[in-house]
C-alpha cells in the first residue's frame, strides 16, 4: 500500500541520486510495485556509500532525465496503452 492506504496503481518511473548499494531490495510496498512492473526504478549514478546530500546541480540533472523520459514515453504507443 502506499502512504495513504492505496496501491500504486499507476506506472511511473523512481529516478533515485544514489545508485544501488550491492544485493539493494526496495521496501516491500514498492517491492510489490515493482514486481508488478508498475514501478522502475533508475540511476544514472553509481552508489557512494559516503554521499549524504543530493546537489542542486544532482537534481537539475535528474528533472532533466526525467522530462526527457516523459517526452519519449508520450511520443510512444504505451501511453494509449495506459489512458485507456
Amino acid at each position: 500500500m502506499g502512504e495513504d492506504g492505496r496501491e500504486w496503481r499507476l506506472p511511473f518511473i523512481f529516478l533515485t541520486d544514489n545508485g544501488f548499494r550491492d544485493y539493494y531490495k526496495p521496501s516491500d510496498t514498492l517491492f510489490d510495485a515493482v514486481a508488478a512492473g508498475r514501478v522502475l526504478i533508475l540511476s544514472p549514478w553509481a552508489y557512494d556509500a559516503d554521499k549524504r546530500h543530493i546537489s542542486r546541480a544532482d537534481c537539475v540533472a535528474l528533472n532533466g532525465m526525467a522530462e526527457e523520459i516523459c517526452q519519449l514515453f508520450m511520443e510512444s504507443d504505451k501511453l494509449k496503452t495506459i489512458m485507456v
